[in-house]
């Protein structure tokens, strides 16, 4: 639905009706926990009514204000949350979830929700407005026919006031093009166009190319050819990993992997579950430094653990990174379905937009999508820069066996 259409207050007013029709846990989720904060536990709607004074004084038993967790009276509890941090809920239980601004969440996190909603026969909803053609427009796409789901799209030209004149009107639109909003933004915000793609992105446009080549499509393994992974080690152990294979001039992605919460031991036993003869591990710099707290590198732990020609990627600028995946992306064949997470990523990936200048700034928004673009920087970084001293390409033997490789003596 187009902006000012009252999404959350709808939602929110909807998630407090049916909680006392079945004692449960129900979940309210922004794409970070500090909108949750800023737009429903402390905001307000135009007419300057608290969104959270909705509940009824009479059926609020406790608030934990640090927490954002109202338990009622008849022992049902509301909790807002961030899906930027999902795993943090492991072990909860809840019967009813809304998802506000759905297209801008990390999509795993209602991968991960989805079966435990299925299994307590709870239910959930989504609000948000188009960002191009992301998780948002396939989640439209599947509820729009389908019996089971209510979907409905809400333009500018389909709502009205109480009095009957339009919430927006064409003179208001016609007020932001004068003030410097794009007309893609308009396009977006006021008539939810998924045509617009995600605003400021950097990569939405050469992702479309590669759909109208037919070149985002089943791309098996080819066992001929080494697998190269390419890694983005972040913060709280959270890994993101692209596997790609050099076929003649084009660059085949198979697969990625991605996570949290776990040790690059785990993620390197995950590796060796895979059928894949490898070549070379790419690693971020600060892979390389002896940390401080361990005194042994992630180079080293990963070596320990199994990994062999585990090779370091130069420290570039974040803007180097993104131009060379930008001048790459014509050689990528990308399988759709074992890299939907890492497509998902790109689409999401876009600069920061600073609301005060109203404009986007030269540095990307951190996100749920920085992990598999980091890597995928890493990897057109390798593909691009490294040279033969430094990166060579392996090829499988014909007496092959499990970790062991020979150099072919060409670039990567």
């Amino acid at each position: 639905a187009h902006r000012r259409w009252g999404k959350d207050k709808n939602l929110l007013n909807l998630m407090i009706s049916k909680m006392p029709e079945r004692r449960g846990t129900y979940f309210y989720m922004f794409p970070e926990i500090t909108q949750a904060r800023k737009a429903i536990w402390d905001g307000m709607d135009y007419d300057g009514f608290p969104f959270i004074q909705h509940f009824p004084k009479d059926y609020i038993k406790k608030k934990n204000e640090s927490e954002m967790k109202i338990t009622t009276k008849d022992g049902s509890i509301f909790q807002l949350g961030g899906s930027d941090n999902y795993n943090s809920y492991m072990g909860t239980n809840p019967i009813g979830m809304g998802f506000s601004e759905f297209s801008l969440q990390d999509p795993a996190a209602w991968d991960y929700f989805r079966p435990i909603l299925r299994e307590n026969k709870g239910w959930a909803a989504f609000i948000y407005t188009f960002r191009g053609k992301n998780h948002g427009f396939d989640l439209y796409e599947m509820a729009k026919d389908n019996p089971e789901w209510f979907c409905e799209v809400s333009t500018i030209n389909d709502t009205r006031l109480p009095n009957g004149l339009p919430v927006i009107s064409q003179a208001d639109i016609q007020k932001e093009r004068d003030e410097g909003m794009s007309e893609d933004l308009i396009q977006q915000e006021y008539f939810c166009n998924p045509e617009s793609g995600m605003l400021g992105s950097y990569y939405s446009d050469v992702i479309k190319t590669a759909r109208e080549d037919n070149r985002i499509c089943s791309v098996p393994y080819q066992a001929g050819f080494p697998v190269h992974t390419h890694w983005d080690i972040g913060k709280k152990d959270h890994m993101a990993i692209i596997f790609s294979q050099k076929i003649g001039k084009e660059i085949h992605l198979i697969d990625c992997l991605s996570g949290g919460g776990s040790s690059i031991n785990d993620f390197v036993r995950l590796l060796q579950q895979k059928p894949y003869i490898y070549g070379a591990h790419f690693m971020p710099h600060d892979a390389d430094p002896t940390q401080i707290a361990t005194g042994t590198s992630l180079k080293s732990i990963a070596e320990d653990a199994g990994l062999k020609n585990v090779l370091i990627v130069p420290k570039l600028g974040i803007d180097v990174g993104i131009n060379a995946m930008r001048q790459l992306f014509n050689q990528f064949w990308i399988d759709d379905k074992n890299c939907k997470p890492m497509l998902e990523a790109w689409l999401q990936y876009h600069k920061h937009y600073d609301a005060k200048r109203k404009d986007f700034m030269p540095i990307p928004h951190k996100d749920w999508s920085e992990h598999y673009s980091d890597s995928g920087r890493y990897l057109a970084v390798a593909y691009r820069f490294m040279t033969i001293d430094t990166a060579q390409s392996y090829e499988v033997d014909t007496e092959y066996q499990p970790g062991i490789a020979r150099r072919r003596g060409e670039g990567v």
